[in-house]
């Protein structure tokens, strides 16, 4: 089996019960996952569409698995945005790893995702590696994606907020320099 199969699944990513028992205990995964497995981009995407169509929490979860660690930028992106506002704490912590993705669409389509959270961990990674990434494309997403949460400010209430209020000031006057050069 490749990477790109279930192999290693993260803890923060597997089922309530065991992977393999949820993937063995279902034949319309096994399909999906064939498919997947020896399928190009397009088709592992399809695949990952067909999964989140299932809407069973292990389904979700394998989808998650499979696509946000895809050795393709390309299919890690989509995966990203397709799982964006689930409502499922170990995809929710999945995609806040994607801040950290190596590939600067992949972190784009994370913040994307993460938009409107209210989950603090979301949150303060949102502000610690959205805000301080060296792409300035990526700085204005995430300061899009916290303003997009209302609930910013009451999530991260306390001695946090002058801390964060003094990263996103930086952050604007990054955007404004970076404007400016172009």
């Amino acid at each position: 089996m490749s990477d790109r199969t279930l192999d290693n699944v993260p803890a923060a990513i597997e089922p309530a019960n065991d992977l393999g028992q949820a993937v063995a205990s279902s034949s319309q995964y096994q399909p999906l996952l064939a498919a997947y497995e020896g399928g190009s981009s397009r088709v592992r995407i399809a695949a990952l569409i067909e999964l989140l169509k299932i809407a069973e929490p292990d389904a979700i979860n394998i989808a998650g698995h499979i696509g946000l660690n895809d050795s393709e930028p390309h299919v890690r992106t989509v995966a990203t945005l397709l799982l964006g506002g689930t409502d499922n704490s170990a995809i929710n912590a999945a995609l806040i790893e994607r801040l950290y993705d190596e590939d600067v669409r992949v972190r784009w389509a994370g913040l994307k995702a993460l938009a409107g959270t209210t989950e603090k961990n979301a949150l303060h990674t949102i502000i610690s590696q959205g805000l301080a990434d060296p792409d300035p494309i990526i700085r204005e997403t995430a300061l899009e994606s916290l303003l997009a949460s209302q609930a910013t400010g009451r999530v991260l209430q306390g001695k946090d907020l002058p801390s964060i209020a003094a990263q996103i000031e930086r952050s604007l006057e990054n955007q404004t320099a970076t404007s400016e050069d172009r």
